[in-house]
């Protein structure tokens, strides 16, 4: 049981594993957030210690929030898919690219809750 449990085994297996397949700034969209928490972790029937476990990570997220926006802000990036419209040619190996960025599932509004999600996110980071 406690080595199902050991999730930091388990994210080393799986970046050693996955890792050689991605390179280059692929290799970026990995990632880990693992929060310090102080002394040992509780047991699982430990449910009075839930209090200092949530504290422990409240204070993590805190001293990690430049981390957090990058990874939030690959989870928003790579939620949409870029419709490419048209190339044309630039200076010093840069173009200029028009395309559309669509949601992959359904389409919403910029007015629906989920447009006005994307603005005031998009805005804050």
């Amino acid at each position: 049981m406690e080595l199902a449990l050991d999730c930091n085994k388990i994210w080393d297996d799986y970046y050693h594993l996955a890792a050689p397949s991605i390179s280059g700034p692929s290799s970026k969209r990995l990632f880990r957030i693992n929060p310090t928490i102080r002394g040992a972790l509780p047991a699982l029937d430990e449910v009075h210690r839930m209090a200092e476990l949530r504290r422990d990570a409240r204070e993590y997220l805190v001293t990690a929030e430049p981390k957090i926006a990058e990874v939030v802000r690959q989870l928003v990036a790579s939620s949409f898919y870029f419709d490419l419209d048209s190339v044309e040619e630039g200076v010093l190996d840069r173009c200029k690219v028009q395309g559309t960025l669509t949601p992959p599932c359904r389409p919403f509004s910029i007015n629906s809750s989920q447009g006005q999600f994307l603005v005031s996110f998009s805005s804050a980071i």
